[in-house]
């Protein structure tokens, strides 16, 4: 991948890969993958607009980089999901493997 040194997949793993050990540090021996998941995971929605600001700008950065729009590159995620629902999903899965002739 080009810049793949540089790559900023989303603000919240940029912020997971500077805060992580911090906050492992902080749970107790023997806690489980999923609960340290979940330990970040809130940690990250506490965090205030202005403290999310430079990792959301990294994330920005990245993308002007390599010639994407930061608000285009959003707008397909959210407009990609607009009116699907699960079952959507798994039939429109089903379809794709099993065509009916």
């Amino acid at each position: 991948m080009k810049n793949a040194k540089n790559y900023v997949h989303s603000a919240y793993s940029a912020w997971m890969s500077e805060n992580r050990s911090a906050i492992v540090s902080t749970l107790p021996q023997g806690t489980t993958p999923k609960e340290i998941a979940a330990a970040v995971t809130a940690k990250w929605r506490s965090l205030t607009p202005e403290e999310r600001a430079p990792y959301e700008e990294r994330r920005a950065t990245y993308l002007r980089s390599v010639g994407k729009d930061p608000t285009e590159v959003r707008l397909k995620r959210r407009d990609v999901l607009v009116g699907w629902t699960q079952e959507t999903i798994k039939v429109s899965s089903f379809e794709k493997k099993h065509v009916v002739c």
